[in-house]
């Protein structure tokens, strides 16, 4: 009766008013960048992003425990053995808030929480979804080397692979990935500088980056060339890896030290010295060599007598006990033939 009193009074005046005490708006739909993570890591941070994190004057809305993982979200920030309170937190802008993930339990390949976010009042502000996957981890890769200039197919081997798993080999990016399971994909090796020493190859998913895999592999130094028959005068397409900045010898008979040439070996080349000369040296030496970019140069074939050669290309042309590592391998790609057409 009172309350009917008390809006009649108020008609009166041409404003009917309904007082029914105070309320927290419907929680609100955020965003978590990345969407997705490795659930063993209890230092993973993540941004929530969407709105309310601070008031106008830009004092922060949300509770001192206030982000909580858990399956669904609680009436309140109670952390127990379902809801876990995330590591740490602090709210970037009104619009950010930076978290830092607690250890998640995966359950199966990949389990989904929700992240829950409470203002000062300890009521539900809003949330979003955040998905835990298992690390993958690399055990082997075959072939485990290859040529420089790439274009290879490799077979990376492990756990945890997913749909998504994206590889690299010393950083850069393999090509053409396909994921035949969850424990193997394979891709096209990138091309790299050659070198003795192995590089990391590195498999990553929604779980993050394969980390203490003990699969790596090594870049030869080889070359492709085009065509692989031909006459003096022809003008070869060499593929490699290091061609830019290179000084290159052109001259038949020069060995320098200092220059780096394309020769033409009845075999494989070796630069020992053998009563001062090399042991199975150059018979010719490409010339008119025009660099196309660090992977690609063009060069004119010498005249010389007609057989098979192996297409050699070393950074030292001296008669010495060099470092055999200098010059490219011999590959089935890196042979030219001389013949009458």
């Amino acid at each position: 009766m009172a309350r009917a009193g008390l809006a009649a009074a108020l008609a009166v005046a041409g404003t009917v008013t309904v007082f029914e005490g105070t309320g927290h708006a419907a929680a609100a739909s955020y965003k978590a960048v990345p969407a997705t993570g490795p659930s063993a890591n209890a230092a993973y941070v993540i941004q929530i992003t969407g709105t309310g994190f601070t008031d106008a004057v830009g004092t922060s809305q949300v509770h001192a425990a206030g982000v909580i993982f858990a399956s669904t979200c609680g009436a309140d920030n109670t952390a127990d053995g379902t809801h876990l309170a995330a590591t740490a937190y602090a709210v970037a802008t009104t619009a950010k808030l930076v978290v830092t993930t607690p250890s998640l339990t995966l359950t199966g390949t990949s389990t989904a929480f929700k992240v829950c976010v409470y203002d000062l009042a300890n009521a539900l502000l809003g949330s979003t979804t955040y998905t835990v996957y298992a690390a993958p981890t690399v055990t082997s890769v075959g072939p485990a080397s290859g040529p420089a200039f790439g274009g290879n197919t490799v077979t990376v081997v492990g756990t945890g692979f997913t749909k998504k798993a994206t590889a690299t080999i010393a950083g850069v990016a393999v090509t053409n990935v396909k994921v035949t399971g969850t424990t193997s994909l394979t891709g096209t090796v990138p091309a790299r500088a050659a070198s003795a020493t192995a590089t990391d190859v590195v498999i990553t998913t929604e779980g993050g980056p394969s980390t203490g895999g003990s699969a790596a592999y090594t870049y030869k130094k080889a070359i492709s060339v085009s065509p692989q028959y031909g006459a003096s005068g022809t003008i070869l397409d060499i593929t490699g890896v290091g061609f830019a900045g290179v000084t290159f010898g052109t001259v038949n008979g020069e060995n320098s030290a200092v220059k780096t040439y394309v020769y033409f070996v009845p075999g494989i080349y070796n630069p020992t010295t053998n009563a001062g000369v090399k042991t199975l040296g150059q018979t010719g030496t490409c010339s008119a060599v025009q660099i196309i970019s660090d992977t690609e140069l063009t060069c004119t074939a010498p005249a010389i007598t007609a057989a098979a050669y192996t297409i050699t290309v070393v950074t030292d042309g001296s008669v010495h006990a060099q470092d055999l590592t200098q010059q490219s391998v011999v590959s089935s790609k890196s042979t030219f033939t001389y013949a009458t057409f």
